[in-house]
C-alpha cells in the first residue's frame, strides 16, 4: 500500500513538473513546487475518500454530517501535511529516488490514467456521498 500511494505521489508531482515546471519555490502559500503539489493532491483525495466513506457510515446510523467531524477528520492529514518532511525526507529527494525507480517502467500511459481517475474519482465519490445522504 505505502508502494502505490509513492507512486501516485511521484506520477502527481511528476505532471505538475512536465505541466507548470515549478521545481524549485520559495513556499509561499500558492507558490509551492511540483513535489508539495504532488503531496498536497494525494492527501486532499485520501481527504475526499475518507470524508464519503464517513458520510456514508454516519448517514446509515442516523447522524448527520457536522463541522466538527469534518475538522476531526482532516486535521491529521493536515499535520501529516506539514510536518511530511519530517516524517518522508527531503521532497525532492524522495522524487528523484522514485524517478530512478520508475526510470524505464511499462505501460505508464495507462498508470497516468489510473493515477488521475484516482484523483478524480475522490472528488466524485465526496459529492455523490454528500449528495446522496442528505
Amino acid at each position: 500500500m505505502k508502494k502505490m500511494f509513492y507512486y501516485i505521489y511521484y506520477r502527481i508531482a511528476k505532471f505538475y513538473k512536465n505541466t507548470f515546471g515549478i521545481e524549485d519555490s520559495p513556499g509561499y502559500l500558492l507558490i509551492q513546487s511540483c513535489y508539495s503539489w504532488g503531496l498536497l493532491v494525494l492527501v486532499m483525495a485520501l481527504w475526499c475518500y475518507t470524508l464519503a466513506l464517513e458520510t456514508v457510515i454516519l448517514w446509515y446510523f442516523g447522524i448527520r454530517m457536522k463541522t466538527m467531524y469534518i475538522i476531526i477528520t482532516i486535521l491529521p492529514g493536515g499535520l501529516f501535511y506539514f510536518f511530511a518532511e519530517h516524517f518522508l525526507g527531503d521532497l525532492k529527494m524522495k522524487f528523484k529516488a522514485l524517478e530512478n525507480t520508475y526510470q524505464n517502467e511499462k505501460l505508464s500511459w495507462l498508470k497516468g490514467i489510473c493515477v488521475a481517475l484516482f484523483v478524480t474519482l475522490s472528488l466524485v465519490s465526496l459529492f455523490v456521498a454528500l449528495s446522496y445522504c442528505k
